[in-house]
């Protein structure tokens, strides 16, 4: 006789927890929130690509050191921060991570507004 035989019949499943009216809208705060830094972000390079021939000729910058700023520098944050950024998301504390990240982010596009040259 096998085991499942003698064990208890399955029980119905138990309902879900209810989500309280709060948490529903701390999530959906944080989706909007998270979308508009997305959105913000994508806007702060597109701008700096409508920039791109006053910046040449105020700066002096050749066409590989305006290609270096648009692309390579994006590009090399995202390739050696990326990872480790997300390994700290997933491990840590989110909330933490992606204020942080926001604060820094702020600061460098601030501090760019400050550039004397190259």
């Amino acid at each position: 006789m096998s085991e499942a035989s003698t064990s208890e019949p399955p029980r119905a499943a138990e309902p879900l927890p209810t989500v309280p009216e709060a948490a529903g809208f701390t999530g959906w705060y944080t989706v909007v929130m998270t979308a508009l830094v997305a959105i913000m972000s994508q806007i702060d390079r597109g701008v700096l690509a409508l920039f791109v021939q006053p910046m040449k000729r105020d700066f002096h910058l050749s066409d590989t050191q305006v290609s270096f700023l648009l692309g390579a520098a994006f590009t090399l944050f995202y390739v050696v921060g990326g990872p480790p950024i997300s390994r700290m998301a997933d491990r840590g504390i989110r909330k933490r991570v992606i204020s942080g990240c926001l604060a820094v982010w702020s600061m460098a596009t601030a501090l760019c507004g400050f550039a004397q040259g190259y």
